[in-house]
């Protein structure tokens, strides 16, 4: 479910005399930089105030900034970056965007959030369950404020592809700001002359050095750069390495958010936690969305294979699929694709195995063609990040929810029947946000559990699906009869 950090910037306008000799554009500038028994010397004048890379080799050194450095400087963040981490790179070549029609309400409060003067938050935070679009929705924006040059910087984490290290964050988003903004550029590479070693400082140095102060410097030489914010993009957060590495992450932006100008704003793409506004699944936008994109798709491969007869789909079939997928982005993007997979070119069969899944009847046996597999690995992957010993007692959890879908349960009576404390309830939900719903904690004798999508019920109950992860229903129904008389002899 996925970060949008936002700051504000441009290019160098009038500047305040506090910055304008480290601003003033294409001027050549020297900087000394000292070593042990040296002086420090700034210099812009004097006999040698026109040299270029101009070193003394006795008590003073003495460093030229031109041209040459900031090509130094790019090539120092590249190597520490991540470039399949943008929005552009080649990785991202195939990765699924919003269509024209799909999205719409909130790719346009994320516009409007930004060019809003009156905004009452700098913060905006958008949560969703796996697969709804999130990542898809944060890539189109991309491109969209992209092509106006309102985008700074992106960076979309992804665990399969190994784009997951917290440590080439900042250097990744410093090298795009540093290639679309002059006088970015300029100031990091003065950071850079003058702490060469800044690159291997911890986070929260790099985040302070490379982005927060450059972003200082620049509204202080021209307020103006509030006017025209640049969006960047930080995608999947829950996918970065490691829970601590991901709470270090948010925590630096938030704490440097609330203690800088405006030209900080932030807004968070990530699956649901406690609070924050969140990208409904089956709201009226959704499920228009998900027939939208199945429509796009059948027009598309009807212009392609002109033989289909002409009542090819049945209409109860396009209704059933968009009943199963009930407004989840997710599982229709993957139904189409595979349906509409121009290698296989066999639309008619693969839109009844289609049909088939939606309805309810699971995996063939036989052939073990799967339209879901996609989505099912994202569901065996958040599975997986449950530590050992959480297992069971989620494995437990799922099996009431998968059971008796529509009996309401509250977290405390379906804890209490299950012989837990609220504590070890929510701890053993505490990595599964992106596929169940989770009450916050004060409200747990009020609000039920819930799978946000019944395809991760029938993932759990079929085992050609989930594998390892699999609930028998047969033995399901003999664990919970011996829950029930456990649950029993507690209440005499």
């Amino acid at each position: 479910m996925p970060l949008l950090a936002l700051f504000r910037g441009r290019k160098a306008g009038v500047l305040s005399p506090t910055h304008e000799e480290m601003a003033r554009s294409r001027y050549k500038r020297s900087y000394a930089v000292p070593s042990a028994g040296q002086t420090h010397i700034y210099s812009t004048s004097g006999m040698f105030s026109n040299a270029n890379n101009t070193v003394f080799t006795g008590p003073v050194q003495m460093y030229d900034i031109n041209q040459s450095d900031h090509s130094a400087t790019i090539q120092r963040l590249a190597e520490k970056e991540k470039p399949e981490a943008m929005h552009n790179s080649s990785f991202r070549q195939y990765t699924e965007k919003c269509s024209e029609n799909t999205r719409v309400s909130i790719r346009q409060d994320i516009v409007k959030w930004r060019d809003n003067p009156n905004r009452q938050s700098r913060l905006c935070w958008y949560m969703g369950s796996a697969a709804i679009g999130k990542s898809a929705t944060a890539e189109s924006v991309a491109e969209e404020l992209d092509e106006i040059g309102l985008l700074g910087a992106t960076f979309f984490f992804s665990r399969p592809g190994q784009i997951d290290d917290p440590d080439t964050v900042v250097p990744t988003l410093a090298y795009q700001l540093a290639m679309m903004n002059d006088l970015y550029k300029r100031i990091v590479t003065k950071l850079l002359v003058a702490d060469p070693l800044l690159l291997t400082k911890n986070r929260d140095i790099q985040f302070k050095k490379l982005i927060v102060e450059p972003f200082q410097m620049i509204m202080a030489s021209d307020s103006s750069a509030v006017d025209n914010p640049l969006l960047i993009i930080l995608d999947g957060l829950d996918e970065c390495k490691g829970c601590t590495a991901q709470c270090e992450l948010i925590q630096l932006v938030l704490d440097h958010i609330r203690g800088t100008s405006k030209v900080w704003h932030l807004m968070l793409i990530s699956p649901p936690s406690s609070e924050k506004k969140e990208i409904s699944v089956d709201d009226e936008e959704a499920i228009i969305d998900t027939r939208c994109l199945l429509g796009d798709e059948l027009i598309s491969v009807r212009k392609q294979y002109t033989y289909l007869p002409s009542d090819w789909p049945a209409r109860k079939d396009v209704d059933r699929l968009c009943k199963a997928a009930s407004g989840h982005l997710g599982y229709m993007a993957f139904m189409t694709r595979f349906f509409g997979d121009k290698e296989v070119a066999d639309p008619e069969r693969r839109f009844s195995i289609c049909v088939k899944v939606a309805s309810g009847l699971g995996v063939d046996q036989g052939t073990r063609i799967n339209p879901l597999k996609a989505l099912d690995l994202l569901y065996h992957r958040v599975i997986s990040n449950v530590s050992a010993d959480m297992l069971p007692t989620a494995m437990k959890i799922f099996g009431v929810i998968c059971h008796a879908p529509s009996t309401i349960l509250t977290c405390r009576d379906l804890a209490g029947f299950l012989l837990l404390t609220k504590g070890q309830l929510y701890q053993g939900l505490g990595k599964l946000h992106a596929v169940v719903y989770v009450p916050p904690p004060n409200t747990a004798s009020s609000r039920p559990l819930r799978f946000f999508h019944a395809s991760f019920s029938d993932f759990m109950l079929d085992h050609t699906r989930s594998g390892e992860f699999h609930l028998s229903r047969k033995i399901l129904r003999y664990d919970l009869i011996l829950q029930s008389l456990r649950w029993l002899g507690t209440r005499h």
